[in-house]
């Protein structure tokens, strides 16, 4: 296992130092990828949501739920970020389009109960205030969308690094393919100058 896990850490290295190099990828390849992968785009569920986040601690948790439950009743009367700002300095407010296939839970998935919830919802339903991660939280779903994909432009970048780490892999297969192996000692920096 410590071999692979080594292998895995010097084949990341190399693909990002061939990345590096310029292993540049045209609008026109993306395009193609994309045209060509419809399913990688689509996803089953999409909503946009209005989002508030308000910290509290257990000395103003009366104080801040009251206040959080005062976001509820204004988001039956307004979509706007700015004028809810406005009306609660203190809440992190946002406007968050997730969908089944970006449901930016974060790596530990510490938003994935945002998600389960917000994926539940209609446009016009409110969800809170919860509790989630030491924060009160209130959503609002203000649109909802099934059967949904992402455009180009969202997904270009990602599709870009993608083609990227593919052509560099490759090369860096094909580069082992025609090395002859020899026993002696290598350091990992001579492997990767070679690539």
């Amino acid at each position: 296992t410590y071999y692979k896990y080594w292998y895995s850490n010097l084949e990341t290295q190399g693909t990002n130092a061939l990345i590096e190099e310029g292993h540049a990828v045209t609008e026109e390849e993306c395009r193609a990828y994309y045209d060509s992968n419809p399913e990688a785009f689509s996803y089953e569920v999409g909503v946009t949501l209005l989002y508030a986040e308000l910290p509290y601690t257990e000395k103003d948790r009366q104080k801040s739920g009251a206040q959080a439950e005062q976001i509820e009743k204004a988001m039956e009367n307004t979509d706007s970020v700015s004028e809810l700002s406005e009306l609660f300095p203190d809440a992190s407010l946002q406007e968050l389009t997730l969908n089944s296939l970006d449901t930016q839970e974060g790596m530990s998935g510490v938003y994935s109960y945002r998600w389960q919830t917000a994926s539940q919802l209609e446009e016009g339903d409110i969800y809170g205030p919860y509790e989630d991660n030491s924060m009160l939280c209130v959503m609002k779903c203000i649109d909802r969308t099934e059967n949904g994909s992402l455009g180009f432009n969202d997904v270009k970048s990602r599709i870009e690094r993608y083609l990227q780490v593919q052509e560099a892999q490759k090369a860096i297969s094909d580069k082992v393919k025609e090395t002859e192996i020899s026993s002696g000692n290598i350091s990992p920096e001579k492997i990767i100058e070679g690539l």
